[in-house]
């Protein structure tokens, strides 16, 4: 065989084994890379949710008043959803003169009969219809978006509405009501920077 063609035929044969070779040891390499990518886009994914949640957070302008139910009737412990009281009937129209003043936008309350029989009067004088909401599932982005400004009132009930507070103010000190504590306001105030909050008792 003449030797030019027997070194082109060795040099092909060369080519082609270092080509698998090259290929093997770069695979392993390759693929590490593609699962790395994979990994870091699922990540940057991932926190765009939060990262706008947080955004929504930051664009509150509004002022809030947070209120537990006046108060309820216990002569029935077995009753999940008492009325209120005579006492508890007058505390109402006690937030309902409280309030007078304050150009409300909208009301948000639990669908109980003692948390609605507690905003009613003041409803009815401000010709607004309550939001009925589940307890600790009103703040989301729907709230941030509709009630981003404005002067709202939150109505609530003694364990939820120190955690409502807590997440609107972004801290974590706040403790349930005392059971026998049905006068305290709770009131948020993002018109100034940084927001203030301000506990207030009225009676």
């Amino acid at each position: 065989m003449p030797k030019k063609v027997f070194q082109n035929k060795f040099n092909s044969r060369y080519n082609l084994k270092f080509c698998r070779t090259l290929k093997r040891s770069w695979a392993p390499i390759l693929w590490l890379f593609f699962v790395c990518g994979v990994y870091f886009s699922c990540q940057e994914k991932s926190l765009k949710p939060s990262d706008n949640h947080h955004q929504l957070k930051t664009e509150l302008s509004g002022v809030y008043y947070l209120i537990r139910h006046a108060e309820k009737d216990r002569t029935n412990p077995e009753n999940q959803d008492p009325e209120l009281t005579q006492a508890g009937l007058k505390r109402a129209k006690l937030w309902q003169s409280y309030f007078d003043s304050i150009p409300l936008k909208g009301i948000y309350s639990t669908g109980y009969k003692r948390t609605l029989q507690t905003v009613i009067p003041t409803a009815a004088a401000k010709s607004l219809n309550p939001f009925i909401y589940e307890p600790l599932a009103l703040l989301d982005d729907n709230f941030y978006k509709k009630s981003g400004a404005g002067h709202w009132l939150i109505v609530g009930h003694s364990n939820t509405i120190p955690i409502l507070t807590n997440t609107l103010m972004n801290i974590d000190t706040l403790d349930d009501i005392p059971d026998t504590l049905n006068s305290r306001l709770y009131r948020v105030d993002y018109t100034v920077k940084p927001a203030e909050l301000n506990l207030l008792h009225i009676e």
